[in-house]
């Protein structure tokens, strides 16, 4: 096993951006085959934190933002 140091922090209030820019450097470091194969956005964890937040179908426990339709 070969380890790596980038040397750089990376600090931020939106994580997925944080998450984002760690995959970006773990694909500069040709890390693991998992973080290597596909898109940022296609890693589970990035791909599930931006996927659209939706109601239940009763829509009882939402309600609407106001000019929404």
């Amino acid at each position: 096993m070969i380890v790596v140091y980038p040397g750089v922090m990376i600090a931020g209030t939106d994580r997925v951006a944080v998450d984002a820019v760690g995959v970006a450097i773990l694909k500069l470091m040709d890390a693991t085959p998992q973080v290597l194969a596909g898109e940022i956005f296609d890693q589970e964890r990035i791909k599930r934190a931006v996927e659209p937040i939706s109601c239940p179908p009763d829509g009882a426990s939402c309600s609407k933002v106001e000019g929404e339709e």
